[in-house]
């Protein structure tokens, strides 16, 4: 028992350890991207500053800065169109409302007027 005992304290101080070294190169490798970013930013403007033209990452990253602008004005012009074709479409539905409307009124003197042609026929008396 003895034996098993000190087996499983030392496989528990093993990974333990591992943990420790796992947190520790996840740190030192974060601390390195962070580090190395802002030097290679550092770089940039230098060469930036002495040459007077951009690095390609600074070309792109303005591309990408002014396609980025340029996306979010055709999403506002695209929601805009869309409140305009909304507006349209209730008008046409009004307006589709007023023409059944004024079919229904031209149907009921059509028929007022045949009947009173039919009136007017039998009684002799015709306009």
């Amino acid at each position: 028992m003895k034996v098993l005992g000190g087996a499983w304290r030392v496989l528990r101080a093993m990974k333990t350890l591992l943990l420790v070294i796992l947190l520790a190169l996840s740190l030192s490798f974060n601390v390195t991207m962070f580090v190395g970013g802002k030097l290679y930013t550092a770089g940039s403007v230098a060469f930036e500053a002495i040459t007077g033209r951009q690095s390609l990452a600074s070309q792109y990253a303005s591309d990408l800065a002014d396609l980025n602008a340029d996306l979010i004005n055709e999403r506002r012009a695209n929601q805009k169109l869309q409140g305009e074709v909304a507006d349209l479409g209730d008008e046409l539905v009004s307006e589709r409302r007023v023409t059944q409307k004024l079919r229904g009124e031209v149907v009921d003197l059509g028929e007022d007027l045949v009947n009173e042609r039919r009136v007017a026929t039998t009684t002799g008396t015709v306009r």
